[in-house]
C-alpha cells in the first residue's frame, strides 16, 4: 500500500505539473501526456497517444532531431535545449526541452513554452540596438553610462567631441578622469557616485 501511495502521488504530481510531461515507447509513439503537455500543443490528450513524435517538429528540423539529438540521449544520459515545434494548427513554438530514457527504456520528454520570452528577448534587443545607434548619433551632448562602480561603459559620438576622449580609450576608465586633482582629493567623484 505504502509503494501505490507513493505511485499515486508521483502520478499526481506528474498530472499537475506546469511543464509538458510526455512518455515516448521505443518506437517514438507517445503513450502519455500530462495536460499541460497536451495544452502547448493545442491537442486533446487522447489525440496524442500513439502518434509519432514527429507530429511536434517542423519538417525540416525532424531529421536532425532523428540524427542528432535523440542518439545523444542515451550518450549523455539526457539532452536539454531548445527546439521549434508545431501546435496543433501550425503555429511555431520555441520550446525549452530535455529528453531522457527511463530503466525500462521509455523516453520521458518536458518542454516548456518559451516563444513569449524569446520574443521579448529580441524586442529588447532590438530596442537596445536602436536606441545605442540614436545615442551614438547624438552629437551635441555627450552621453555615457557607468557602471556601479564609475567605470565608463558606453561612449557616444558627442562624448567624443565634448571631452576629448575616444571611445576605445575611455571605455573602462573611472570616471573620475574628467575631474581635476583637487577635486579628486576633496572626494567629489565619490559623493557623486
Amino acid at each position: 500500500r505504502a509503494v501505490e501511495r507513493e505511485i499515486r502521488r508521483g502520478f499526481r504530481a506528474i498530472e499537475t505539473a506546469r511543464e509538458g510531461i510526455s512518455f515516448l515507447d521505443e518506437h517514438g509513439r507517445f503513450i502519455y501526456v500530462n495536460q499541460a503537455y497536451a495544452d502547448i500543443y493545442g491537442y486533446d490528450r487522447e489525440e496524442l497517444i500513439g502518434e509519432y513524435w514527429a507530429v511536434l517538429y517542423p519538417e525540416e528540423d525532424v531529421d536532425r532531431v532523428s540524427e542528432e539529438i535523440l542518439p545523444a540521449v542515451p550518450v549523455q544520459g539526457r539532452w536539454t535545449g531548445e527546439s521549434v515545434h508545431l501546435t496543433r494548427d501550425g503555429t511555431r513554438l520555441v520550446v525549452d526541452h530535455a529528453l531522457a530514457y527511463t530503466e525500462d527504456g521509455t523516453l520521458l520528454c518536458l518542454v516548456r513554452d518559451v516563444t513569449e520570452e524569446r520574443e521579448t528577448e529580441r524586442t529588447l534587443a532590438r530596442e537596445r540596438e536602436r536606441f545605442e545607434l540614436f545615442v551614438d548619433a547624438v552629437e551635441e551632448y555627450a552621453i555615457f553610462t557607468l557602471d556601479t562602480e564609475g567605470y565608463v561603459t558606453s561612449w557616444n559620438r558627442g562624448a567624443e567631441r565634448l571631452k576629448g576622449y575616444d571611445r576605445e580609450e575611455i571605455l573602462g576608465e573611472h570616471f573620475s578622469i574628467f575631474y581635476p586633482e583637487e577635486r579628486i582629493e576633496a572626494g567629489d567623484p565619490e559623493e557623486f557616485l
